[in-house]
C-alpha cells in the first residue's frame, strides 16, 4: 500500500497507510499544502485533508457504483398508450416474423406463448432512456398476420375435455 510521512510536530512522525486513491488525494493535498510554503504541517491540518478526501471518495465510490449498476426504473403506462405505441410499430396485419424482428429493433422485450399465437411483451427499452413496464399480448390469427391484443396479464389457456 501507498504512504505518505508528514511531520506534523518536531520530533514526531505520523504516517498515514491509506488504501491507494485516498492515499493519492491525501498526498497530493499535502503535496499543495507543502508547496504553497507550509514546511510543516499540524497535525489536526492532516487528519482533516484526509478525512475530507476519504469522504469525497466514499461519496463519489458509492454513487458512482449506485449508478452503474442500478437499473432504470420501470414507468407504467396505460394499457391503451401502450396499444397505440405498439401499433405504430407494427400495425394490424403485420406477419409474425416481421412483428417479432420491429419489436426487437425497437427495444421491446417479450416471448412468445406456447403455440405462437400470442406474444408477450415484457419490457421496452425505449430511444429516449425510459423503460416501459409492458401489459400487452399481441394476437396472431391462423395465417400468423397480427390481429388484435390483449392484457397481458391474461393468459388465454386451451383446456382439453
Amino acid at each position: 500500500m501507498g504512504g505518505v510521512d508528514l511531520d506534523p510536530v518536531p520530533g514526531s512522525r505520523l504516517q498515514l497507510r491509506l488504501a491507494c486513491l485516498p492515499s493519492i488525494i491525501c498526498e497530493q493535498g499535502l503535496s499543495a499544502m507543502k508547496a504553497s510554503g507550509r514546511q510543516r504541517i499540524r497535525h489536526s491540518q492532516a487528519r482533516f485533508a484526509c478525512a475530507l478526501g476519504l469522504i469525497l471518495i466514499s461519496c463519489l465510490w458509492n454513487t458512482g457504483c449506485a449508478l452503474l449498476s442500478a437499473s432504470p426504473e420501470k414507468v407504467k403506462q396505460t394499457y391503451t398508450t401502450q396499444q397505440s405505441e405498439l401499433f405504430q410499430i407494427c400495425p394490424k396485419g403485420t406477419e409474425r416474423v416481421q412483428v417479432e424482428s420491429a419489436l426487437k429493433e425497437a427495444g421491446i422485450e417479450g416471448e412468445f406463448g406456447a403455440n405462437q399465437s400470442i406474444y408477450y411483451c415484457d419490457a421496452w427499452n425505449r430511444e429516449d432512456g425510459e423503460v416501459w413496464e409492458m401489459n400487452v399480448a399481441l394476437l396472431f390469427d391462423e395465417e400468423g398476420k397480427l390481429y388484435s391484443t390483449m392484457p397481458a396479464g391474461t393468459r388465454v389457456v386451451t383446456v382439453q375435455e
